[in-house]
């Protein structure tokens, strides 16, 4: 037998008695390893923190695989950790959402499709509890999605009136509408301040995207609910 062979017979040996030695003294391993940890918990968590560093992709898999396995030990161990760290927890929510909106908005419209009515009641509750800041949040909203504001708006007039399309014009079909005119106003070439139902709503006029045309104030002051339309 070579030198290379008995120091591999040797070492399998040696694993061997290893493994047979705590199996017979397992817990009076892990006791030791535990008081370990106790006493040098600042150099654990240093030589951790360097591992995980070295080994970042090892780790994750890791991780991802014991969740996987443990869904309901992880989900309470993140729920005592949030308890008892919540501006941790906080902060790192926020952190976590500015980085990944998509993913956030998939999250919420999912948890939304799935608990309606849970989430119309909290809407509810909290609009009941703050609401000042509803209105800022709304005011806020109107300024910076003007087309969206317009088209609600419209929208909403043309359901009161029971208008064909009420519910299939969208804001974005506004939007392309008024760029055929070149979000110029149809009568008099102006700028786009409003938009018109060129057959008035009171007249029978719908909500298809046919019968919305750009227009400004000064001329849908003139027109009014005019039809047919004459000089305005």
């Amino acid at each position: 037998m070579t030198t290379i062979q008995a120091e591999a017979e040797r070492k399998a040996k040696e694993r061997v008695y290893q493994r047979a030695y705590r199996e017979d003294h397992r817990e009076q391993l892990k006791t030791y390893r535990k008081a370990w940890h106790e006493r040098n918990r600042e150099r654990q968590l240093a030589l951790m923190k360097v591992w995980r560093g070295a080994n970042r992709e090892r780790k994750s898999a890791s991780d991802k695989a014991w969740s996987e396995a443990n869904s309901e030990r992880k989900r309470a161990n993140d729920k005592a950790w949030r308890e008892a760290n919540p501006e941790r927890a906080q902060a790192n929510r926020k952190a976590w959402v500015l980085a990944n909106p998509e993913k956030r908005k998939a999250i919420a419209n999912a948890w939304t499709a799935r608990n309606r009515e849970q989430h119309k009641a909290a809407g509810k509750a909290w609009k009941d509890a703050h609401p000042e800041r509803c209105k800022e949040n709304g005011r806020a909203w109107r300024l910076a999605n003007p087309e969206k504001t317009r088209a609600t708006a419209e929208r909403h007039r043309a359901r009161k009136l029971n208008a064909r399309g009420a519910s299939y014009t969208t804001a974005e079909m506004i939007k392309g509408r008024c760029e055929v005119w070149g979000n110029r106003c149809y009568i008099c070439g102006g700028p786009m301040e409003a938009v018109d139902h060129v057959i008035p709503l009171a007249k029978g006029g719908t909500h298809w995207p046919a019968n919305l045309r750009p227009i400004c104030t000064s001329c849908n002051s003139r027109k009014g609910a005019k039809w047919p339309i004459e000089e305005v």
